[in-house]
Order: structure tokens, then sequence, then C-alpha cells
């Protein structure tokens, strides 16, 4: 379904590209065209009108003219539409059935099958983290922001989880047993909130206001927090005890900027990568590093570890998703985004779908055999 400015708004095939409808006659351009959840109903918006019509007899006068292949059998990617600038919130709801995208103006919630968008929520400023928890919650970050906003499933406000006078928000993630959200601020504040009762529990000084902080990672047990802490030619990897508060390890990175890091599911590894175009992983328990993955011709901007705990994916500025075998260190696939530039990348929890985003552009691609 798309709108133009030339008083139109068409209705596509999506396999092959053809036209199935043209909905005309409007005095002004049409500023947006969508169809309903349950794909029964086409909403137009044009000239301070918003028109509703039915799409029943669009979807009769289009019978596939053949059997739809099985997703897993698809070579080309899911494109989701709508997007501009880049895209750096993106994450998978806990079934793997759900995806959240954010960019300068907005989140959208994607259903990954169909690719239709299920909900948009507007924002004042950029949205820099999205994420699900395993009670549906949707938890989303604005940048210069110094609050986390947390939403239903279907986009209700649950309300703010702010900490006040501790600065702007750099980070939050729901820990991965769902119950708590844990953020940071540029004043190196860490806290923690009970996300069901959208309650404040507490919040101790994690690192040095004058550093730099980039990513954030929960272990799979969801006690321990990782970061990437820096400035300069100095830049660290950090590991917090929630419950005691405490730093329980560091370890000099890179001498370049991190920028993503990631906890593999079996608590093993923490990998992390950067503007020195390299994927390292390292042991989670000592810090030593395993393996440095090569083959990015540009910074790589966000790495995630497939639940297999062998496999990762990172997005990179060069456009190219890479995804390394750990065993062998050796790049097995990679996927052309088609533009350069931020981006982000993340596998769903059950395995079988990628995302990747850049700059206006989300895909995702089916990884069953």
């Amino acid at each position: 379904m798309t709108g133009s400015w030339d008083q139109t708004a068409k209705v596509w095939d999506t396999k092959t590209g053809a036209e199935l409808l043209t909905l005309k006659g409007y005095r002004s351009g049409v500023r947006s065209a969508s169809f309903s959840v349950d794909g029964t109903r086409i909403v137009i918006v044009t000239g301070g009108l918003t028109i509703v019509w039915d799409a029943r007899p669009v979807i009769r006068e289009a019978p596939p003219k053949s059997p739809a292949p099985k997703y897993g059998e698809m070579e080309k990617p899911l494109h989701l539409l709508g997007h501009s600038g880049p895209v750096l919130a993106l994450d998978f709801n806990f079934e793997g059935s759900r995806l959240v995208t954010g960019d300068s103006s907005n989140t959208r919630v994607w259903d990954v099958t169909s690719g239709m968008e299920l909900l948009k929520l507007d924002a004042a400023k950029p949205v820099v983290r999205g994420s699900f928890n395993a009670l549906n919650q949707l938890l989303t970050v604005c940048k210069s922001e110094g609050a986390t906003r947390l939403h239903t499933s279907t986009g209700k406000p649950l309300g703010f989880l702010r900490n006040r006078d501790v600065g702007l928000l750099r980070e939050a993630l729901f820990t991965p047993d769902g119950k708590r959200v844990v953020t940071t601020h540029n004043s190196g504040i860490m806290t923690v909130f009970d996300a069901e009762k959208q309650k404040f529990i507490k919040s101790f000084t994690a690192f040095d206001a004058k550093l730099v902080q980039n990513g954030m990672a929960i272990s799979p047990d969801s006690k321990r927090v990782c970061s990437a802490v820096g400035k300069g030619t100095e830049w660290n990897v950090n590991v917090w005890d929630l419950e005691s508060e405490k730093e329980v390890l560091n370890w000099t990175a890179s001498d370049k900027p991190i920028y993503g890091v990631a906890w593999s599911a079996d608590g093993k590894w923490i990998v992390s990568c950067g503007v020195d175009q390299t994927v390292k992983v390292w042991h989670a328990d000592t810090g030593k590093l395993h393996k440095t993955l090569t083959g990015a011709t540009k910074t790589v901007s966000r790495v995630s570890i497939h639940r297999d705990n062998n496999r990762i994916a990172a997005s990179c500025f060069d456009g190219i998703v890479r995804i390394w075998d750990l065993t062998t260190g050796q790049v097995v696939k990679t996927f052309d985004l088609g533009t350069l530039g931020n981006g982000a990348v993340a596998f769903s929890p059950d395995g079988k779908r990628l995302a990747a985003s850049a700059p206006g552009i989300v895909r995702i691609w089916d990884l069953t055999p």
C-alpha cells in the first residue's frame, strides 16, 4: 500500500510488483495510506480528511496465481517500509513473532511473517532503543531524554521510568527474565526498576561521568550487566553485579570507540564491536580474548549472537550484514542492505530469523534450512 502527492493511493502485489488497485479523486496529496491489522480496511489521510475503504474486494480480486512459497523458501528478504533516517532501535519480542524498530521520529511494531505494520508510536526525539519483555511490555528510549517509556503491546502508555537529576539517558534494557529494567545515564549512574510495577528499585554509580558509555547487554541469568566505557584511545568492557552494585570485571578491549556489545545465551561469551572494524569475542568470566573476527571494511555498529552460541551477526557502516561461525572464525553468510551508514542487527529468540537496518531500511531474512 502506497500513497503519493500525485493524489492517489495504490495497492500492489508484494510478490510480483503488479499494481492491483488505484484509489484516486483526492483534492490533495495522500499523506498516509495503510491497511488495518486484519487487512479488511484501508485508511487514507489526505487534505485534513481520514477516509476508510473496504479492502475485502481488493483481496478477492487478487487470488495468488500459484501457491505462495513458504517463508523459509524465499530467496529475498522481507522489506519493512516506512522509516526514514537511521533505524537504531531493533529487537524481536519474546516469541519472535514481532519486531520493534525506531528512527528519528517514531517507533513501529511489525508482524515478522507478513511484514504488516501493527503499531506506530510518534516520538518527539530520535528513538535509539526498543525492546519487549516476556510480558509483552514495550520499552523505548528516546535520545536526549531522561526517562524510559513503557507501553503495552497495543501501544497503551504505562508511564515513564525516571531517575531524576542523574543526567540524560544512555541505554535501557529489560533483564532477560523480564522482571526489571536497567538504565544508564551520562552521569555514570545505573538504575534498576521493577518492570511490572514501574517502580524505582535502586541506583548506583557505575562509571566515571567523564567517560562515554556505548552499548549494553545483560547476562542470561539477569544478574550482571556489561557495557563499553571509554574515551580517546582507551576503551574497556566493564561488567557489574546488580545485587552487590559493584564492578566485578573490566578489561581493555580496543584503542578505538566500541559501539556495541552482546552476551551469549549460554553466558559464556561477551562480544564487542566498533570503529576498529572487528568483532571480538571474550570469555565472560575472565575477560580474556577468545577470537577476533575480521572481514568488515568499515565501522561495525552492532552485534547479535544466535541462540546456538556459535553464529555471530554484525551490522556495518559498509551496508553489509555478516554472519561469522565462531568455531572457524570465518564469514559464512553476507546480506547486502544496499546503503551505507549506521544500523542495527538482531537474531530472533528462536534463531529462525535475522533482522537488520540501515538508514531508511529494515529487512528480515529467514534462516531456516
